[in-house]
């Protein structure tokens, strides 16, 4: 007995030894400590955002040597080299402002012309993925950005006071009507679009171009990806559910055919919610994307896809459902005249 004790807590302490704790503040050249700084080992997921005092602190599994990246909105970004032994490890980061530039305007017989791409933040696939607290969401990722305001328990991207039907989106161009999934009262619901489907997403909180004249108050712009350079495969296990796509690559066109699986009900059960569940959400999706090269410039796109999403709960001894089956499908062609 007492050697099985012994044995069980040295499998214990390697696994806390196995962690390695990263603490420490982000500061700019005036010592004025930065909220909402994101630091993030290179390559990994693992990271956080400072707190209302500048401070952070979180653990990973990653040992050796790794690079540090530290940044925030109005700061150049900056990385440090660090050696993960499982010692913790304390950082006194500081950040460079960054010098702000005005965009070229040129006037000239009634006409304004601006750069629309430069006025814009530009996420890219792995920026929502990795942004705290956003969990993949385009939407919840863009809503850390200035101008935006979190609105709980409303669908939508709230710009400048504005509500969310002011916000339109557009994929490759089109206009989505609802890229939302079910929602329930004082609950909102993640967007219908993975961000990896992406190869950028472009938000403004000013002014936008004129083409997206159904916006008002702004156009978040998502842009499918290209060929890929070769047949693939992925699949993924996550804590919510399963995701697989499979790419098959021919010399001028591209299939993707994917899908996705998502059941709340084994998270929510080890973490409990102050919420009187009768079905836990779940959504099913599938998806199929074909992509054409016909000439250099142009490219044909196809895109079709499949959510279903049904959730139920008890308020105020009244039993709520939505049960929701969308289909979207959209096609476009891209071509220099």
């Amino acid at each position: 007995m007492k050697t099985f004790f012994t044995l069980l807590l040295l499998i214990f302490s390697i696994a806390v030894n196995a962690q390695t704790r990263i603490s420490g503040a982000v500061k700019a050249n005036n010592g004025e400590r930065i909220t909402g700084a994101n630091i993030v080992i290179v390559n990994t997921y693992d990271g956080v955002s400072t707190d209302t005092a500048g401070k952070f602190k979180f653990t990973t599994i990653e040992t050796g040597k790794q690079l540090i990246r530290y940044t925030a909105i109005g700061y150049k970004t900056d990385s440090v080299w660090i050696n993960l032994t499982g010692v913790e490890v304390l950082l006194n980061l500081k950040l460079k402002e960054a010098v702000g530039e005005l965009n070229m305007v040129t006037i000239s017989a009634g006409i304004l012309e601006t750069g629309d791409q430069r006025k814009g933040a530009v996420l890219s696939s792995l920026d929502i993925a990795t942004t705290a607290g956003a969990v993949a969401d385009v939407v919840a990722a863009l809503q850390t950005l200035p101008g935006t305001a979190q609105a709980f328990g409303e669908n939508g991207l709230f710009v400048r006071g504005g509500s969310g039907a002011e916000t339109q989106t557009y994929y490759d161009g089109m206009l989505v009507r609802n890229s939302f999934g079910s929602q329930l009262p004082d609950m909102n619901a993640r967007s219908r679009f993975s961000p990896f489907l992406f190869k950028g997403t472009s938000f403004s909180s000013g002014g936008y171009s004129a083409q997206y004249g159904q916006a008002l108050s702004s156009a978040l712009l998502m842009e499918s990806k290209d060929l890929p350079e070769k047949s693939s495969t992925e699949i993924s296990l996550l804590s919510v559910g399963l995701s697989a796509a499979h790419t098959e690559r021919t010399k001028n066109s591209a299939l993707v055919v994917g899908g996705n699986y998502y059941n709340l009900k084994p998270t929510y059960s080890v973490f409990k919610q102050n919420i009187n569940w009768d079905k836990e959400p779940i959504e099913k999706q599938g998806m199929v994307q074909y992509k054409w090269k016909p000439t250099q410039t142009g490219i044909l796109k196809v895109f079709a896809q499949y959510d279903n999403t049904e959730v139920a709960l008890f308020s105020n001894n009244t039993r709520i459902t939505n049960a929701n089956h969308t289909y979207y499908a959209n096609s476009t062609y891209q071509d220099y005249l």
